[in-house]
């Protein structure tokens, strides 16, 4: 009798645990799959600035193109900056300042290129991300797949 109690007991703590698996497995699963959709949903990036940051890919072009996992490119915005479309050059000011952070300060395009973007809003600049080093170069045709980080004024 002993042996059957104790045969029955075990039936019985199968099937608990049978039925805990199966209440617990939908939950689990859902979990896991809520997980897997979250790690395919970030956000896309809507410039050619936060498909870089979010570090996709650049193309070796001029202008720069970033392609995103999804296949979705974003060249880089050129702003044909000349001497001549400057309408208030920068003061002796902002050229020390500009190599006073460490920049390299372009004189004829007004721009001080090594600034990060605090650097920049301090001195009251336009900031880019990643600009292009061939972009006062209209006629370049290969231009190496770098960012440079400048601060227009």
């Amino acid at each position: 009798m002993d042996s059957n109690l104790q045969q029955t007991k075990t039936i019985l703590i199968v099937k608990y645990i049978a039925m805990s698996i199966f209440i617990l497995l939908p939950f689990v699963a859902f979990y896991f799959g809520m997980q897997y959709q979250k790690s395919f949903n970030k956000q896309e990036p809507t410039t050619f600035e936060e498909c870089i940051t979010q570090g996709n890919p650049v193309q070796e072009s001029y202008p720069s193109i970033c392609v995103t996992k999804s296949g979705r490119h974003f060249i880089q915005p050129i702003t044909s900056t000349t001497p001549m479309e400057q309408t208030v050059p920068a003061d002796n000011s902002t050229q020390q300042s500009c190599e006073n952070f460490g920049g390299k300060w372009l004189a004829p395009y007004n721009e001080c290129e090594g600034l990060d973007q605090t650097q920049c809003q301090e001195l009251v600049g336009t900031f880019s991300v990643c600009a292009s080093p061939c972009r006062h170069d209209p006629n370049a045709e290969v231009c190496i797949q770098t960012c440079v980080s400048v601060c227009q004024f």
